[in-house]
């Protein structure tokens, strides 16, 4: 139990990347993209560290659960785009640049909290494509028409700091 610390990347072959949220007596609590919050008995699971290529939400997400017979989501009908639901703000009131950072590489390399129908999750694609890349962007540059100019410039900065991972071969397409 002592080899996880909380905030630990952990990967699991059934769940995917998570992270280690509370360790407590023999169990850990992991948060995981698509199942949320499982406790897990460290004696029948071995977790493994992730490389330092995979990333996690930096806060707590409640994912909704969708109904995919009638598309809609069965948790007060979400109204915002996935980047807005993990908690991407921007803005006076928004969040500071190292967190935003960490939701985009977040967004990129892992899966997403599926918020709406099968066809919107669909434009997103799947994780480290060049579709998911280009959705990232064009959520961002969407959202700055009707945003503040404080929020612009944090959105032109963070649309600048994208284009730089990619050129510098931090984001990789598969």
């Amino acid at each position: 139990m002592d080899k996880f610390k909380i905030d630990y990347i952990v990967n699991h072959n059934k769940y995917g990347v998570g992270r280690v949220v509370l360790i407590k007596d023999s169990t850990i609590k992991v948060s995981f993209c698509d199942y949320g919050v499982k406790d897990i008995p460290t004696d029948s699971l071995a977790l493994n560290f992730t490389s330092n290529k995979y990333h996690f939400w930096p806060k707590l997400v409640e994912y909704p659960k969708l109904d995919y017979k009638t598309q809609k989501s069965n948790s007060k009908g979400i109204e915002i785009g996935v980047l807005g639901f993990v908690g991407y703000r921007t803005g006076k009131n928004g969040e500071w640049f190292k967190v935003r950072r960490e939701i985009l590489n977040c967004m990129f390399f892992n899966k997403i909290p599926k918020v709406h129908s099968i066809e919107y999750m669909n434009l997103w694609g799947e994780p480290k494509s060049k579709k998911r890349y280009e959705q990232i962007k064009h959520s961002i540059y969407d959202a700055k028409r009707v945003n503040t100019l404080d929020s612009n410039k944090d959105r032109d900065d963070d649309l600048k700091w994208i284009e730089l991972q990619v050129k510098n071969n931090n984001w990789e397409f598969d």
